[in-house]
């Protein structure tokens, strides 16, 4: 419990800090002034001014920001604007929507750097139950799609091992959630047509390690796919609640849920732990990237907007869309945790 709190820990500052860096560079390279770039949320432990900029280490650890001179204007439509600094507001759009989307970049890059090490350290290979047939032995005996059988490093060696036994009883080991099971049943000696005689379909896991060179491009590729996937993923999950299919949440995982999951990784080792990191953060750029109020792909809609109709919109009514954007997040966010809690007792 106590390692994978830090664990998550770890995921929850890289992810988070890592985003507000993207903004944090972009809007040094493109000319606003960043007044502080901080590491957790205040109260302020300690801080240092470094040019015009000033960083800050805080006391609550979960996450970071970046505070760009202008960016946020009061909500009667003044701002606290110093002549003698460079102001996001008064940036051209285009660099406006680079800085905001940025952070989107920052955590696809993560992912990418995630999945280089994965492919360079590589995985053990492993024989992996790619599909169970209902009512065999291995139903029967508890195992499930996903399971990494652990006596086996191949598909073929699991397999001619079920056939030499068949008719007798046998064991073997299975690595189910994160578990270690034992299971014990006996293959058929003439099973139906096309079940098997233990009733699995067996594939082969694992990732050979590659050069940094491949591992880069396969990372890259990866991330690409990763991307591609979620995008489709959760575009199906907005139009199902859309279309009042809230039972599809349950496809969801919220904190809770990435927590025990971060707990099963922690079990496998460090490469088990660099694939979700990645995959997080894929899943955080995906979701940040879309339109919606409160997030990235919001703000740069907005930005876009005000471009193309030539008007400014007001600062009162752009926090209000916000904050409803925000207080919707956050209910379907409770939801989400609600349910991760009950599915644990």
């Amino acid at each position: 419990m106590g390692l994978t709190l830090v664990i998550a820990l770890i995921f929850l500052l890289t992810l988070v800090i890592g985003h507000e860096f993207g903004h944090f560079v972009a809007a040094k390279l493109l000319g606003a002034t960043v007044e502080e770039f901080g590491v957790g949320f205040p109260p302020k432990i300690v801080s240092k001014k470094i040019g015009e900029t000033e960083y800050s280490l805080n006391a609550i650890p979960f996450g970071g920001f970046v505070r760009i001179h202008g960016e946020n204007e009061l909500q009667d439509g003044s701002a606290v604007l110093d002549a003698s600094k460079r102001s996001f507001r008064d940036l051209s759009a285009t660099r406006k929507i680079v800085i905001v989307a940025a952070g989107v970049l920052m955590n696809l890059l993560l992912a990418w750097a995630a999945f280089t090490a994965v492919f360079m350290i590589g995985m053990p290979q492993q024989a992996v139950i790619s599909q169970v047939v209902a009512g065999s032995p291995a139903a029967i005996s508890g195992i499930n799609p996903g399971d990494q059988v652990l006596n086996f490093n191949t598909p073929e060696a699991f397999t001619s091992f079920i056939a030499a036994n068949a008719g007798h009883e046998i064991s073997f080991k299975i690595l189910h959630n994160g578990e270690t099971k034992t299971i014990t049943t006996t293959p058929r000696v003439n099973p139906p047509a096309g079940e098997g005689r233990l009733g699995v379909a067996v594939i082969e896991g694992g990732v050979a390690r590659e050069s940094f060179a491949k591992a880069v491009v396969d990372g890259g590729k990866l991330t690409f796919e990763a991307t591609k996937s979620i995008f489709v993923a959760l575009t199906g999950l907005i139009k199902g609640i859309f279309e009042g299919q809230w039972g599809r949440l349950s496809e969801v995982t919220g904190p809770i849920g990435i927590f025990n999951i971060i707990g099963q990784a922690s079990k496998l080792g460090l490469v088990y732990l660099l694939e979700l990191l990645g995959l997080i953060s894929v899943n955080l750029a995906v979701v940040n990237s879309f339109p919606f109020p409160a997030l990235d792909g919001g703000r740069v809609l907005m930005i876009a907007v005000q471009k193309l109709y030539r008007r400014a919109l007001s600062p009162h009514v752009e926090n209000l869309v916000n904050a409803i954007g925000l207080v919707f997040l956050l209910f379907l966010m409770l939801l989400i945790t609600i349910r991760d809690i009950s599915r644990i007792f």
